[in-house]
């Protein structure tokens, strides 16, 4: 999918979606869920956080794991490509701060593949001055903080 097919798509979306936060405001932090919109949509714990973030004024942008990703075995190593927010139409790698709501153990992949395909390095030691600080949050990385202890910036 072209950017400006994956722009369109997430135009249509938000113009679907009632209760929006943060359409046109600036913010440094975006959400991600890693796993596509209509899983991260349905998560009730990631809702939550959205409008908690919006409701203490930091504010935040969603991103999802591109729909496109989910039905086809990707090659390895991921391929590259802007993940854009909702909200802000902008490269999940270009944000200062990005979370990341794990809700189970199979989202890792996910994560794996969110991360590698923003062009974000997996490791907290790969990565540079300009990339994102990750946090790292939800069921999965609370019980088994392993799985996400070397990926996170703590």
């Amino acid at each position: 999918m072209a950017v400006s097919d994956e722009r369109a798509l997430l135009r249509a979306r938000l113009d679907r979606e009632i209760g929006t936060l943060g359409v046109g405001r600036p913010s440094e932090v975006a959400f991600a869920y890693p796993s596509p919109y209509r899983a991260g949509m349905s998560s009730l714990g990631f809702q939550t956080l959205y409008r908690l973030l919006h409701e203490l004024q930091i504010g935040a942008h969603r991103a999802f794991l591109p729909d496109v990703w989910e039905p086809m075995a990707l090659p390895w190593p991921q391929p590259k490509r802007p993940i854009l927010t909702y909200e802000g139409e902008r490269p999940l790698s270009s944000y200062r701060v990005v979370a990341i709501s794990v809700a189970y153990e199979l989202e890792l992949a996910g994560l794996v593949r969110l991360l590698e395909g923003s062009g974000i390095p997996v490791l907290a030691s790969e990565r540079r001055e300009h990339d994102p600080i990750l946090v790292f949050g939800g069921p999965s990385p609370s019980p088994t903080p392993t799985a996400c202890c070397r990926s996170p910036t703590c």
